[in-house]
């Protein structure tokens, strides 16, 4: 299993030089982290040239991109015009990582879910209509689109409730991206991504008190690890360990490759075993 960082780490405005910390720490795989437009902005198609050539230059490999989200995105809103906009954007999304070569498009572009059925069903129909026309455009451009997990999501909140939604609604292709640190804000250790199975098509992984989504580097937050890789393993999951990070208070590129360096120091420890 190789990593994967997240831009995430790299601060706002970051690409494509930062992409340069990354290629010096021999980081095999990245995600672009696009969730504001001052992190990326797949709109901008100077900006979007100027990845590609420095990912080219620097022989990194994009596994995937982040769509855009927050505020008022909602791929599940009950408001047509506000769920098509999220639509369209997600789409362009999907193309960037097409024009760029990644494998995998992130959507957690979902505003928040009552728990209860009679709110829970017609917005989980919504939320399928939506995905429904957007994998046919990401079959159309050889992407697969994944739905994220979220504490603040009940649609998707667990596993069980990503096995719901296939079985209920057809989606063929849909994938799951499990977030650790959203999980844990919910209660949920870091092994409960296995329970995907061959859904889990990638992986957001981070620590957090369990109160805060702070986007800490694995075992620095309340999480616990050792069941999490060989589970993984298990389930035969073939995606990067991708570890999406917050940018140091002060991003100063020394403190972007303090934090790069221990990533991959934490990496070496789960994953091979090793902490040198």
């Amino acid at each position: 299993m190789e990593l994967g960082l997240s831009t995430s780490m790299l601060g706002r405005h970051a690409l494509p030089d930062r992409l340069a910390i990354l290629a010096a720490h021999d980081v095999p795989w990245v995600e672009i982290h696009g969730y504001a437009r001052e992190e990326f902005d797949y709109f901008d198609w100077d900006l979007v040239q100027a990845t590609g050539t420095a990912l080219d230059r620097h022989g990194l490999r994009l596994w995937s991109c982040h769509s855009p989200a927050g505020r008022p995105l909602d791929v599940a809103a009950e408001d047509e015009e506000v769920r098509r906009h999220t639509q369209d954007i997600v789409r362009q999304t999907m193309q960037v990582a097409a024009d760029l070569g990644a494998r995998v498009v992130v959507c957690d572009a979902v505003r928040r879910v009552s728990r209860d059925p009679e709110e829970r069903w017609p917005r989980q129909a919504l939320l399928a209509e939506s995905l429904q026309r957007l994998l046919e455009d990401a079959a159309r451009l050889n992407i697969r689109l994944v739905i994220e997990n979220h504490q603040w999501w009940s649609l998707f909140e667990m596993p069980e409730d990503f096995h719901d939604l296939i079985a209920t609604h057809p989606l063929p292709g849909l994938g799951a991206c499990w977030d650790t640190g959203h999980g844990w804000l919910a209660g949920h250790h870091a092994e409960t991504a296995c329970r995907l199975g061959e859904h889990l098509v990638t992986v957001h992984l981070h620590d957090n008190d369990g109160r805060e989504d702070l986007h800490l580097v694995p075992t620095e937050g309340g999480l616990t690890w050792e069941p999490f890789v060989p589970g993984l393993r298990g389930i035969g999951y073939q995606g990067p360990f991708m570890m999406e990070l917050a940018p140091p208070n002060e991003p100063t590129d020394e403190a972007v490759e303090r934090l790069a360096a221990r990533a991959i120091e934490v990496y070496r420890l789960l994953v091979k075993g090793d902490a040198t």
